[in-house]
């Protein structure tokens, strides 16, 4: 499957995961690739709802961190994911295309916020 986003202004992950579930994705899969990764206490909800006479997915995710309703959280920096992927059960071409995307977008970040991808 071959998805083109249109992010003119931005997505979160929420909303992200929520589309891709309304597009045809499996929950299940979605729970098994969350459990191939070291972390701890990470919990996902998934809910059919409508909003403002839309049907949608949300998607919640949130660890012992964030605690019940994901306000706050821990700040991971480029580094940080990568081990996190190369430590992961995830397949190693998974963990490569997941950190080039990752990279990406932190790269993107330190353009906007003038700063370096590290620092992200």
């Amino acid at each position: 499957m071959l998805a083109y986003l249109d992010c003119f202004s931005g997505v979160s992950g929420n909303m992200l995961l929520g589309a891709l579930l309304d597009a045809g994705y499996p929950e299940e899969c979605l729970r098994k690739t969350l459990t191939a990764l070291p972390l701890d206490g990470v919990a996902v909800r998934i809910d059919r709802r409508s909003f403002q006479g839309f049907a949608a997915t949300q998607v919640v995710v949130t660890t012992q961190e964030s605690g019940h309703h994901g306000h706050s959280h821990s700040h991971r920096h480029l580094n940080d994911i990568a081990s996190i992927l190369f430590e992961s059960e995830l397949p190693e071409l998974i963990q490569q295309r997941a950190l080039a995307v990752f990279t990406r977008l932190a790269e993107a970040e330190a353009a906007v916020h003038g700063t370096s991808v590290e620092a992200i």
